[in-house]
């Protein structure tokens, strides 16, 4: 998938670095490369409607923060909480330029 870890122990302990690799790919399963897919897809159109790139850090920390590691939400569920949350955005960001 798109997310890599690197898991070394500086050749001290190759058993423990698969260990803890063989740990974070059950953490890190294919359930999360969806989500990872789903940022990937919605990444321009949050670049578009966010034109300050502090803004764009600001909305996937915050967005990311909440979701990303909520075991109850899917991909399809986090698309729809990005895509809100961005609608959100505008409207703010729309009612301070009014």
């Amino acid at each position: 998938g798109k997310l890599l870890l690197a898991i070394s122990t500086g050749g001290t302990s190759p058993a423990l670095s698969r260990l803890i690799r063989q740990h974070l790919e059950d953490i890190f399963n294919d359930d999360f490369a969806r989500r990872l897919d789903t940022i990937s897809n919605l990444r321009d159109e949050v670049k578009n409607s966010l034109d300050d790139p502090k803004a764009r850090v600001e909305f996937w920390r915050n967005v990311l923060r909440e979701h990303f590691f909520d075991q109850n939400i899917d991909s399809k569920k986090l698309e729809v909480l990005i895509r809100n949350a961005l609608a959100c955005h505008r409207t703010q960001s729309q009612n301070r330029a009014d």
